[in-house]
């Protein structure tokens, strides 16, 4: 296993796996990966550390409003905290702290937007809830991540270049040693 720079680890490892969850069997937790991709987005465009505390929301709207708004506009119109449907409460901290969205954003996938005559991007108005349909979600996801890709040249070096994940082999099991037989006949 090798080390990671952040464009091997994303088109070698993270769009791979997100394809297999969004087109698989795996489509429910797959929208919470693509939310923490899209704040991860905002973590390399922004001036602060990666550590620092308290800009998960600005991150996040930051991949929003600069890769995800180019491939769909739409998105835009579903993120501040006052918005009703705002994506960041509702899909992202929803997903990353209790695994399921709150408030006014629902899942589907295409075969079911046929059946409920549902869209991406689009509020359902029996329910009231802002549709999500996860493998336009990803598609749109991996558009953007050739967008973000595009951009690195542009953005704070010492963030975005270099071993962005770094790989260890793992240690080879111990090997047990039995214990010697006894010697010598009862």
């Amino acid at each position: 296993m090798a080390d990671h720079n952040l464009v091997s680890l994303l088109t070698e490892t993270i769009l791979p796996e997100m394809r297999r969850m969004s087109y698989g069997s795996a489509q429910y937790l797959a929208y919470g990966q693509i939310a923490v991709g899209i704040e991860l987005f905002g973590a390399c465009a922004d001036a602060d550390p990666f550590d620092t505390e308290r800009v998960s929301r600005r991150r996040f709207e930051l991949g929003i409003t600069r890769y995800m708004a180019p491939v769909d506009a739409r998105y835009p119109r579903y993120i501040g905290c006052k918005n009703p449907y705002d994506l960041y409460t509702h899909l992202r901290c929803g997903m990353a702290h209790l695994l399921r969205p709150q408030g006014k954003v629902g899942f589907t996938s295409r075969g079911d937007t046929l059946k409920d005559g549902t869209q991406h991007l689009e509020v359902y108005a029996p329910r009231n809830l802002l549709v999500l349909v996860i493998e336009d979600f990803f598609d749109h996801f991996q558009v953007a991540t050739k967008a973000f890709i595009a951009d690195l040249p542009n953005l704070d070096q010492t963030k975005v270049a270099g071993v962005f994940l770094p790989v260890h082999d793992p240690a080879p099991a111990p090997v047990e040693i039995a214990a010697p037989e006894p010697s010598g006949v009862p």
